[in-house]
């Protein structure tokens, strides 16, 4: 399943449509061999981590269940 929504970076790298333009929602995740990197796309000295797709389709699945809303920051949002 892929989104047209997603917002394609110049690394090609994807982040969220829901990042926008200020610069405040900057989860990039991009395709490497075996492993999906996450980063955060304007400060790439934070450096980046790795997962399997395993392993970010059991963390996606939590975020859908809302298991780490209570983490999150929701006031720029519509909901």
């Amino acid at each position: 399943m892929s989104s047209s929504k997603a917002i394609v970076l110049p690394s090609g790298a994807i982040k969220s449509s829901h990042s926008g333009a200020n610069g405040n929602g900057c989860v990039s995740l991009r395709a490497d061999g075996d492993a999906v990197v996450i980063a955060h796309s304007v400060r790439p000295e934070l450096g980046s981590v790795a997962f399997t797709p395993h392993e970010l389709a059991a963390f996606i699945l939590g975020v859908r269940d809302g298991e780490f809303d209570h983490l999150a920051d929701f006031s720029e949002f519509e909901r």
